[in-house]
């Protein structure tokens, strides 16, 4: 992963490609094994797959304090 890649994206500098951004990739935990030859899913796993994909910024959200968002009316459906 590059982070200056990713911040220089973030404030709209110049860079030698486009950063790469992900956030549901961990989901596909065969899609990692198959592309990494790994045989369990660990930490090191994922940093080959990111670094095989040039992963430059990785996203992500909580449930945040209430946790269950769809009781208070204030949920999506991302697909």
């Amino acid at each position: 992963m590059s982070r200056e890649i990713a911040l220089d994206t973030i404030y709209l500098k110049e860079t030698p490609r486009i950063a790469h951004t992900e956030y549901s990739i961990n989901y596909h935990t065969s899609y990692i094994l198959r592309k990494t030859g790994a045989n369990e899913i660990n930490l090191d796993t994922i940093r080959k797959f990111f670094d095989i994909w040039m992963i430059d910024f990785l996203w992500n959200t909580n449930d945040g304090l209430h946790g269950d968002w769809e009781k208070f009316g204030r949920a999506t459906d991302m697909g």
